[in-house]
């Protein structure tokens, strides 16, 4: 990776305040080399493990979607004659 004293002047020039992100990059492009990979990887196997726990997130997303129902429901019952509160008005 170029490094040069000329190159950062040329570039900052051109880039005015985002020459300071552009020399970090330069600085730390061993590290960005590094993680780029690490991550593919990682999200490959978040990938993996979530094709195999689709069912049950699935599932658990289902019982949530009608305890939720049940609960609001429940709720709306508990509010018979107290109109105000759920804004309606006749």
């Amino acid at each position: 990776m170029p490094t040069s004293k000329i190159l950062y002047e040329k570039v900052s020039a051109g880039l005015g305040s985002s020459a300071k992100a552009l020399s970090s990059f330069f600085q730390y492009y061993e590290l960005l080399l590094f993680a780029f990979p690490i991550a593919i990887l990682m999200s490959i196997a978040v990938m993996i493990l979530i094709r195999f726990t689709a069912s049950c997130f699935v599932f658990i997303l289902i019982l949530l979607a009608v305890g939720g129902l049940v609960g609001f429901g429940a709720y709306l019952l508990s509010q018979n004659g107290n109109e105000e509160s759920l804004l309606i008005k006749h």
